[in-house]
Parts: structure tokens; C-alpha cells; sequence
């Protein structure tokens, strides 16, 4: 009976996006294996089948839970990304400035990026200066996609104030790269 159960949530979630309503409920523990794999995270296609509502809901309580592995945990994060709403984005803000684990930081600096809005810009320089050099590495990466002025100028502040030798480079490389767009 599992087994059946498994071969139609396959089925279910990973068919043609337009074979199938955008309503699929998904429980909380099924999330949580999907965002577990060892494969990629699901893409923009996956979510998008999943009802917003409940699959939003969940995945906030991804993030907030403790016990659930902190790569999930990240995951989640960028799923938010798909889910409209204050709710999505002030947990992705949350985690970004006050989750005391570095890798969950990192993940929220680069799931702020994805989101549809470059006003953020502002909001991930702070990622700067972080004390981690992985979080403000990931806050290089997340302006380099943002590519605003506002991005640049930040990223040139840091590039003067930054004491990690590989972090300086990378500014600079990444400083090169949006000057040549």
C-alpha cells in the first residue's frame, strides 16, 4: 500500500504541469522528504502544482522547526520564495538577520535574492557585514543577481572595509563582472 502511495505522488507531483489542477495538498512530512532528497531541491514547476495555502503554511513551520535538518530547513527557505505574501517574505528576513546558524543566514540572504523585488537590495547589504564570511559571501552573490546600482555601491563600501582575502576577491571579481553587463 505504500509502495502505491508513492508511485501516485510521483506521479501526482512530478507529471506535466498542465495535466493537473494547482491544488495539491501535500502533508507537512511529505514536504519535508521532498525537500530531503539528494537530488535537487523541487524547481518552480513542483510548487507551483501544490495548493498555496496549506503548502505555505508548512513550509514556514519547516523553517521554524529545529528538529528538522538544517539543509531542509534552507530548502524551505527558497521554496517560500514561490508563495506570495508578508508572512513568506518577513521569515525569509527573520532568518536572514537573527538565526544564530551561519548556513541558515547564508540560505536566507540567497532565497532573498530570488524573490520578484529588487527593493531588498538594502536589506542583504546588511549581510555584509556579518561576522560568518560564508553568510557575506552569500550576500556577494545575492547583489550580483539583484545587479542594482544600490548593489554595487554597497559592494564597493564592503570591498574597502573587508579583512577576509578571499572575500575582497571575490567583491572585486564580482564588482568587474556587473561593471562589464
Amino acid at each position: 500500500m505504500k509502495m502505491l502511495a508513492a508511485v501516485v505522488m510521483t506521479v501526482v507531483l512530478f507529471a506535466p504541469a498542465q495535466s493537473f489542477a494547482q491544488n495539491v495538498v501535500v502533508s507537512y512530512e511529505d514536504l519535508i522528504s521532498s525537500l530531503s532528497g539528494y537530488h535537487e531541491a523541487p524547481d518552480a514547476d513542483y510548487w507551483n502544482r501544490l495548493e498555496p495555502g496549506s503548502t505555505k503554511a508548512n513550509l514556514l513551520r519547516i523553517v521554524n522547526d529545529e528538529h528538522v535538518l538544517t539543509i531542509v530547513r534552507a530548502r524551505a527557505l527558497t521554496a517560500l520564495t514561490y508563495y506570495e505574501g508578508e508572512d513568506a517574505l518577513n521569515a525569509i528576513k527573520r532568518t536572514a538577520t537573527d538565526n544564530p546558524s551561519a548556513f541558515m543566514r547564508s540560505a536566507a540572504y540567497e532565497a532573498l535574492s530570488t524573490s520578484r523585488t529588487k527593493m531588498l537590495a538594502p536589506l542583504i547589504a546588511r549581510g555584509l557585514d556579518d561576522g560568518d564570511v560564508m553568510v557575506r559571501l552569500s550576500a556577494v552573490r545575492s547583489l550580483r543577481k539583484i545587479g542594482t546600482d544600490e548593489a554595487m555601491r554597497a559592494l564597493e563600501k564592503r570591498l574597502g572595509t573587508e579583512n577576509n582575502s578571499t572575500a575582497r576577491s571575490v567583491i572585486s571579481k564580482t564588482l568587474n563582472q556587473m561593471r562589464n553587463r
